[in-house]
């Protein structure tokens, strides 16, 4: 049987992020700087530095994500105080970013005790545009790398602090000439970064936005840092597909088997990572009201949930997992298998969504079929009622998060 593409949440969110590579010597390329980008113009516009570092961290988590910006090299991503008491370098993998604490970050008591108990963690940390002063001295006991500007200082300073904190990892920032690579050569620097080597460029996505009111019933579900109602939350997710895709993302380490339902799903991120997730996401600019398209996704995965259900509870919390990605993932064909490749999907759910496999394909199949006229209402006898019951019972779940 045919199956018509699926109906899907528009791409609402444009994300940008610049990128600036970082070469160590004689090691070619080793990482890349992340920068905030508004849009497709390629400068550091901005007004509120807590808002681009979280923007940055958000993007390199759960929307463009780290693999594609990097490719598998290190992450060198800013850091704000607000960054810094938020604990939020937690989400990530230690051996995969480095956070550079910025320059007008101060070195009062609750900055030094978060980053004692990350450093503690293994997280690794930088010193940006380093210089000899009393704040950065008290800071050294965290950080393994200092960055230094060589435009800032004096050739004779610059060359006195290469010296005095050799014991670092020492990379050169505003590299632009060839006279000032050779300098940094003759230095011993471990790295450098600048327009010598390479521009920033930009990189872009564009996804589902995620509702405001679904990540602020998360949080609430959440005051304890820890999941008492795995059901209750899992009911907060059935409302959002595009919460879910970032949560999904989120996923530290995935469990054997991947993940195929809700419940699954919210175990493996963990909870106190989900409220650090939800935290960051409530911290960003985004919108109330759902997609006008969101009523019909959601009552197609709803009627998923409701043939599953036929059959038995745990087939009725894998169908509504898989109606739910329905509405984020590309229509259909390579493009789909490529987006839930990239997903630390069960297997099962993976082959219901591509190739139909299994129960919950065949669901999928049906509902896809039903939904784009392929397959006529009056063959179906009882369908009609159903949809009306799947309607309602999205609507009753939308409705519960906004009281």
């Amino acid at each position: 049987m045919q199956v018509s593409a699926a109906a899907k949440l528009p791409a609402t969110t444009t994300v940008y992020v610049g990128r600036q590579p970082i070469y160590g010597r004689g090691e070619g390329l080793v990482g890349y700087e992340l920068l905030y980008r508004s849009g497709k113009s390629n400068v550091a516009d901005f007004s509120d530095g807590d808002q681009a570092s979280l923007a940055v961290m958000l993007a390199a988590l759960v929307e463009i994500g780290l693999p594609a910006l990097t490719s598998g090299r290190t992450a060198f991503i800013n850091l704000t105080r607000n960054g810094v008491l938020c604990e939020f370098p937690r989400l990530f993998p230690r051996e995969k970013v480095v956070f550079e604490i910025l320059e007008d970050v101060c070195c009062d008591e609750d900055v030094m005790l978060a980053l004692r108990r990350m450093a503690a963690d293994g997280h690794t940390f930088a010193l940006d545009d380093f210089i000899e002063s009393e704040r950065n001295l008290r800071l050294l006991e965290f950080v393994r790398i200092l960055k230094l500007d060589i435009q800032s200082m004096e050739a004779s300073e610059f060359a006195r602090h290469a010296h005095k904190y050799s014991s670092f990892h020492l990379i050169a920032e505003k590299v632009e000439t060839q006279e000032h690579h050779q300098r940094c050569l003759d230095l011993n620097f471990a790295g450098y970064q600048g327009f010598w080597f390479s521009r920033p460029s930009i990189l872009t996505c564009s996804l589902p936005a995620v509702s405001r009111s679904t990540v602020l019933s998360l949080l609430l579900l959440l005051k304890g840092r820890a999941i008492a109602d795995v059901s209750a939350a899992a009911n907060v997710l059935a409302t959002d597909p595009a919460l879910l895709l970032r949560v999904l993302r989120a996923i530290p380490e995935p469990p054997a088997g991947g993940v195929g339902t809700l419940g699954e799903t919210i175990h493996a991120v963990g909870s106190e990572r989900l409220a650090a997730m939800c935290t960051l996401l409530a911290l960003m600019p985004g919108d109330d009201e759902p997609a006008p398209e969101a009523e019909g996704v959601l009552a197609r995965a709803r009627l998923c949930e409701i043939l599953g259900g036929i059959t038995s509870r745990t087939e009725a919390a894998e169908a509504l997992f898989a109606g739910l990605l329905l509405a984020v993932a590309p229509a259909q064909g390579e493009q789909r298998v490529d987006f839930l490749k990239a997903l630390p999907l069960a297997e099962s759910a993976r082959a219901a969504l591509t190739r139909y496999e299994g129960t919950v394909g065949a669901i999928v199949r049906a509902v896809l079929s039903f939904e784009s006229g392929v397959v006529q209402a009056a063959q179906v006898p009882g369908i009609e009622r159903l949809m009306d019951d799947a309607r309602n019972r999205a609507r009753r779940a939308r409705d519960l998060l906004l009281t």
